[in-house]
């Protein structure tokens, strides 16, 4: 007789083996009920389009963030410029900075009249609120004795606007000097071809 291995033995044991039809029907009845109870998953391309989502508004919100510390030196000055050359109105007259603190209600600062001396022969017209960056500002109009309309930003400091080289720049036409006093942000544009 021929010798056979234990592995051979096993597998024709288990292959001789049955299960009584009860034993099988209950088996069937537990694989269908728990594929029944089973969780709905969420379609593997809906799970893609959710990653595709997420990654796109997070490299949206990175990229615009990187973008906002780059030009934020070139978008400061370009904003002052064009606020500036619209010349809006008045919305308070007074030639006072206690007058006009004490009018505009909604600035989170104290205005303040600045020690620059540049500002030293300009008359105060009045003001008007803007922004600056999104930063709520006063917008405060005054004129030189040859009757030249200067703009006059002031706005709380930002972490961006504390960061920011401060220098004379030229843009269509327009002047504009900023710089840092008393922890505020002040802007001072006036048109060099009037």
């Amino acid at each position: 007789m021929k010798k056979r291995s234990l592995k051979q033995h096993s597998a024709d044991f288990y292959q001789n083996q049955e299960m009584n039809d009860h034993k099988l029907e209950q088996l069937l009845e537990l694989s269908t009920s728990a594929t029944d109870e089973q969780p709905r998953t969420i379609p593997r391309s809906w799970l893609n389009i959710a990653a595709a989502i997420i990654i796109s508004v997070s490299l949206a919100l990175t990229s615009q963030h990187l973008l906002m510390d780059k030009d934020y030196k070139s978008l400061v000055p370009q904003e002052i410029a064009l606020n500036h050359a619209k010349q809006l109105a008045l919305e308070f007259e007074t030639d006072n900075y206690i007058d006009l603190d004490a009018m505009m209600t909604k600035l989170d600062f104290q205005l303040l009249a600045s020690n620059n001396t540049q500002l030293n022969h300009l008359k105060m017209l009045g003001a008007r609120y803007c922004s600056i960056q999104g930063g709520l500002a006063a917008q405060v109009k005054l004129v030189d004795e040859k009757g030249i309309r200067y703009t006059l930003y002031q706005t709380a400091l930002t972490p961006e606007l504390k960061s920011m080289e401060l220098n004379k720049t030229y843009l269509d036409g327009i002047e504009i000097f900023q710089w840092r006093e008393n922890g505020l942000f002040f802007g001072l544009a006036h048109s060099i071809d009037q």
